[in-house]
């Protein structure tokens, strides 16, 4: 009798294995699909609206500029002595300046390393409307003629060249073709058709 009952018994144990090794990959393809699902959603958290207005060039946020430092556009400096400063004149109204260039008069005992100089000139009545300092270390980037200059936003970048728009650029310097270098802006291209990125490091004019 108890020859008879084993086979019973070893068949049902067999069955309960066999049903255990099908709802464990069932599991299984669950816990794989909700990483992905997870994944997704942190890669456009990370991009933002960035990507939609990249016009779906595919480019994304990597590891690799976890270290970059968003370099805000700074206030004006309400206390800085705005009237000491001379030059507007040779300017444009609303035209934005690196304080070094060499047109400036800057009052004694600050230091125009770091400052971007905005200039009124309206019917023949110049002056500076706004100073504002850059942080980070590239201070104020001198870009090409006809662009405002801004803060240098090459801090924590790799290496490589970049659209003015993927470093943060306001959209007037967006079509510029940006190169960084040891955190810093090392030159800046005007793009006639506009810029457009390659990789996470490499852009090219279009």
């Amino acid at each position: 009798m108890r020859r008879r009952t084993a086979k019973p018994f070893a068949l049902f144990g067999w069955t309960v294995l066999a049903s255990s090794a099908v709802l464990g990959c069932t599991f299984l393809i669950g816990f794989d699909e909700e990483p992905d699902g997870g994944s997704s959603a942190g890669v456009d958290g990370s991009t933002g609206g960035r990507d939609a207005g990249d016009g779906g060039t595919g480019t994304t946020v990597t590891d690799a500029k976890a270290d970059v430092v968003v370099v805000a556009e700074p206030a004006c400096d309400t206390a800085f002595p705005r009237d000491k400063v001379t030059g507007c004149d040779k300017f444009q109204n609303n035209g934005q300046i690196c304080a070094t260039n060499t047109t400036f008069g800057y009052p004694a005992g600050y230091s125009r390393t770091t400052d971007i100089v905005t200039c009124s000139n309206v019917n023949g009545v110049a002056s500076a409307s706004c100073v504002r300092h850059c942080a980070g270390s590239g201070g104020c980037a001198s870009l090409p003629s006809g662009f405002p200059d801004q803060c240098d936003t090459c801090q924590g970048r790799p290496n490589g060249t970049y659209c003015g728009s993927d470093v943060g650029f306001t959209k007037e310097d967006a079509p510029l073709l940006v190169t960084c270098s040891s955190n810093k802006i090392t030159k800046a291209s005007a793009c006639d058709a506009g810029c457009a990125p390659k990789t996470d490091t490499t852009a090219a004019c279009k």
